[in-house]
C-alpha cells in the first residue's frame, strides 16, 4: 500500500516538482504554478478530447498533494513512511491511481504551457466570478483562515488582494451565504499593519534588487564594453523590475529567473 502511494509517479514531491527539502514558499509557488496549467478550463485546452470530469479528478489530486507538503505534520508523516494515506489519515481509495494519471498529464504538457498564457488566464480568472466562487468554498472550508485560504487559492497574493476579498467575503456573510469566523475577524482587524509590513518588506526587496541589478550592470560593461544592445537589454530589465514593485514574488525572484536561464544571443528581447 505505502509503495503504491509512492507511485510510479516518484513520489509527490517530484510532483510538485521542488526538491524534498523545498521550504513552504517553494511548495507552495509550485503548486500556484501547477493549479493554473492543471486547472480545467486550461487543462480542458491542452486536451479537448478528455472528459471534463477526468480534469477535474486531476486537480483535485494536485490540490490533494499540496494539502500533503504543505502541511507540517502531514509532511513529516509523508516523508517519513512515503505514503500519503498514512499522511492524510484515511484510505484514499481510487486515488491513488490519480497520482500517476497527473504526473503523467504534467509529464506530456509541462513545457507547453509558457508564462504568456499563465499570465492570460491569471488575467481572466483574476475579479471573476469563478474567483469569487472559490474564495467564499476555501474561506468556508478553513473556517475563516485566510492564510489558508490565499495558500490554496489560484492567483491570489496576500496585502494586495486583502481589501477585495474582505469586501466579497463581508457582502456573503452580510447576504447569510457565508459565516462569520473569529480567525476572518482577526484576520481583518490586523489588514492595515500587515500592509504596512507588507509595505516595508517590498521596499527592502526593491533596494535589495537595485543592488544586484547595478552589480550585474557593472560586470556586463567590463566583459562586454561595447555590447549596446545588451546595455538595452539591461535597462528594459532595470523598468521592468522597478515596474514590478507591487507584483508578487518579489525583486530577487525575478532577477533569479532572468538569469538563471541560459544566455541568448544579443538582438531584439520581448517580455520576460
Amino acid at each position: 500500500m505505502a509503495g503504491s502511494a509512492s507511485h510510479s509517479a516518484k513520489d509527490l514531491y517530484t510532483l510538485l516538482g521542488v526538491d524534498r527539502n523545498a521550504d513552504a514558499r517553494q511548495v507552495k509557488k509550485a503548486y500556484h504554478r501547477l493549479a493554473l496549467t492543471l486547472h480545467p478550463d486550461k487543462a480542458c485546452q491542452l486536451e479537448p478530447d478528455t472528459p471534463a470530469e477526468v480534469h477535474q479528478r486531476r486537480f483535485q489530486t494536485l490540490q490533494q498533494a499540496y494539502d500533503v507538503l504543505s502541511d507540517k505534520d502531514k509532511r513529516d508523516i509523508y516523508d517519513s513512511t512515503g505514503s500519503v494515506e498514512a499522511a492524510e489519515g484515511q484510505d484514499l481509495g481510487a486515488m491513488k491511481g490519480d497520482f500517476d494519471e497527473l504526473y503523467a498529464f504534467y509529464r506530456r504538457h509541462y513545457k507547453k504551457v509558457d508564462q504568456s498564457e499563465i499570465e492570460a488566464f491569471e488575467a481572466q480568472y483574476r475579479k471573476s466570478e469563478e474567483e469569487k466562487g472559490n474564495l467564499l468554498e476555501l474561506y468556508t472550508k478553513h473556517k475563516g483562515n485566510m492564510e489558508n485560504v490565499y495558500a490554496y487559492l489560484m492567483c491570489s497574493n496576500e496585502g494586495d488582494d486583502d481589501k477585495r476579498f474582505i469586501a466579497i467575503i463581508d457582502e456573503a456573510i452580510a447576504r447569510g451565504e457565508a459565516k462569520s469566523f473569529d480567525k476572518y475577524e482577526a484576520w481583518k482587524a490586523s489588514s492595515n499593519k500587515r500592509l504596512k509590513k507588507l509595505k516595508k518588506r517590498r521596499e527592502k526587496e526593491a533596494k535589495e534588487a537595485e543592488q544586484v541589478l547595478e552589480e550585474m550592470q557593472v560586470r556586463e560593461r567590463v566583459s562586454k564594453p561595447a555590447a549596446d544592445d545588451n546595455d538595452d537589454g539591461m535597462a528594459a530589465l532595470a523598468l521592468q523590475i522597478r515596474n514590478n514593485a507591487n507584483k508578487r514574488g518579489g525583486f530577487l525572484d525575478a532577477l533569479a529567473a532572468k538569469y538563471s536561464q541560459p544566455k541568448k544571443k544579443a538582438g531584439k528581447t520581448k517580455g520576460r
